[in-house]
């Protein structure tokens, strides 16, 4: 049944998309676990007002959103075109009935 493959091409994306979400987290949960250590090896050289200061200044090293945004486009375009032929051949079923 050609839906069948259309619809694993979309469920096949979206793991795929469900892979590329974690493995940015866990690039970000590294970074930010990095970051910690850093607050954690001030303690007792700064002052609390300059750590606190500090960490509200911090940004990761890397644009997470940027990459989530990229590869979200990536999947979605590809999903899309499969959801639209399903959509298209349901239409056409439907007419003929």
């Amino acid at each position: 049944m050609k839906y069948q493959n259309y619809l694993n091409n979309v469920l096949k994306l979206l793991q795929d998309y469900r892979d590329s979400v974690n493995g940015v987290k866990a690039i970000y949960d590294s970074d930010k676990a990095k970051h910690d250590r850093e607050l954690k090896d001030m303690q007792g050289k700064y002052t609390d007002e300059y750590i606190k200061e500090y960490d509200s200044k911090w940004r990761a090293s890397n644009n997470y959103k940027d990459m989530l945004d990229k590869e979200r486009a990536k999947k979605q375009k590809l999903a899309n075109h499969n959801l639209d032929i399903i959509k298209i051949r349901l239409i056409n079923i439907f007419k003929l009935l």
